[in-house]
């Protein structure tokens, strides 16, 4: 999502770039995106990537940390191994360059040759202020030092996404653009495909996709849903995405998805992984603090669904959930007569 959210402020304002993503980019409906002439001040922006260490490939001009959460311990085995790869890859970064680290990861950037600068919500070089939540749009200020951007409109919903928009605004000053030219990108955003994206918007029924897949990913997600309609009932349908992740996490998960009220929980989509003996599903089933809680299978989720009284619901993981979306697009219009 930064890294959309960079490429877009930077195409808005007809920079010369090129970018290239891990989602499909809502307002481009691409994950390649590029403008103008490729010359020396073309920027490149690239989302980078710890899962298999390929991101230690990389030399940046600048750099962007947004977490050092555990995760990919299939890889790491232990979150000091993660985070020493963290700070390498900071450390790959132009020493005339600039880093934007997270508050939470400033860890990993011990010892950079590289100016470091601090990002958060409500704290750091580069911040948010005054942010406010009304019909479906995050409001919010921009904060840096002596810059201050008033009242942007962000239309894609989420604290972490006020969060993700506050470090890509931060990189865009740093390259040039004006506070005006950021404002109109920031108005003119929509987002990237499975990330917080609204499938159905009606006062029947919402319905929101998301790629969420780890425990604090979710615990983010369900918290901005929360904040948009905190007088609906939340539905969640969860699908885990590798054992291992199930395996080193199921207390995590279990408490992030306790936030909803509802939950169906779906197998575990193994991706590249064989089973795990003892890890299922149903471990972090039997964790879940919620009295309205369902164990379902591919075959029979929909039709879980179908028969729950629901009006705000959710779907979220990385696996092959995402070829449920259209089926329960399809289940929520026609049993609450939605006509599009």
């Amino acid at each position: 999502t930064t890294s959309s959210m960079i490429a877009h402020l930077l195409k808005s304002s007809g920079r010369n770039m090129v970018a290239f993503l891990g989602g499909i980019s809502t307002n481009y409906e691409s994950n390649l995106i590029f403008n103008g002439d490729t010359t020396h001040d073309t920027v490149a922006v690239v989302e980078a990537d710890e899962f298999d260490r390929s991101f230690l490939q990389l030399s940046p001009n600048i750099s962007v940390l947004t977490s050092t959460d555990a995760d990919h311990l299939d890889i790491y085995d232990d979150r000091s191994n993660l985070l020493s790869s963290f700070s390498e890859f900071l450390n790959l970064t132009n020493k005339d360059g600039k880093i934007f680290v997270h508050k939470d990861a400033l860890a990993a950037s011990e010892n950079c040759e590289a100016l470091v600068k601090q990002y958060s919500l409500k704290e750091g070089d580069a911040r948010s202020g005054n942010v406010e939540v009304g019909n479906g749009v995050f409001h919010m200020d921009y904060l840096n030092g002596a810059v201050m951007i008033n009242r942007l409109s962000l239309k894609v919903p989420g604290f972490h996404n006020v969060e993700n928009m506050t470090v890509a605004i931060a990189v865009c000053l740093e390259l040039g653009l004006s506070p005006e030219e950021i404002m109109a990108g920031v108005e003119s955003y929509r987002g990237v495909k499975r990330r917080f994206e609204y499938r159905i918007e009606d006062e029947k029924v919402i319905y929101i996709d998301d790629y969420a897949h780890h425990p604090t990913e979710i615990e983010a997600f369900l918290k901005s849903v929360r904040a948009l309609y905190p007088d609906r009932k939340l539905t969640a349908i969860f699908q885990p995405h590798l054992y291992s992740r199930t395996r080193d996490f199921a207390d995590g998960f279990a408490a992030s998805l306790g936030l909803a009220d509802e939950l169906l929980l779906m197998d575990i989509y193994p991706a590249r992984e064989e089973p795990i003996p003892g890890v299922t599903s149903e471990v972090v089933f039997e964790a879940v603090d919620l009295q309205n809680k369902y164990l379902c299978s591919k075959a029979n989720m929909v039709d879980t669904l179908s028969e729950l009284d629901t009006d705000l619901v959710v779907s979220i993981g990385a696996g092959d959930i995402d070829q449920f979306v259209e089926p329960i697009e399809a289940l929520l219009k026609d049993k609450y007569e939605i006509n599009e």
